[in-house]
């Protein structure tokens, strides 16, 4: 039987964001945003993950894009246009 996944709490995510930027840096993501979509493509469906809310999907892929955490309300769009 499979366990049915959860979605995150914010201190569950809080730890998880700080697992993601830590794992940015150590593929040297910083300024280049394929790869870092590469990787966080790959930790966001990896088996096992949690369910992550659409906000903080954005905050994750918001590391990718704009070099930071967000509160996930801004539009990233606006930002890189």
């Amino acid at each position: 039987m499979h366990e049915i996944p959860k979605t995150l709490t914010e201190k569950e995510f809080a730890k998880r964001l700080q697992i993601a930027k830590e794992t940015l840096n150590e593929y040297n993501c910083k300024n280049d945003i394929e790869k870092g979509l590469i990787v966080m493509s790959g930790w966001v469906s990896a088996d096992g993950q949690p369910v992550y809310t659409p906000a903080q999907l954005k905050r994750l892929f918001d590391l990718v894009y704009i070099g930071g955490d967000t509160d996930g309300t801004e539009n990233v769009a606006d930002t890189i246009c």
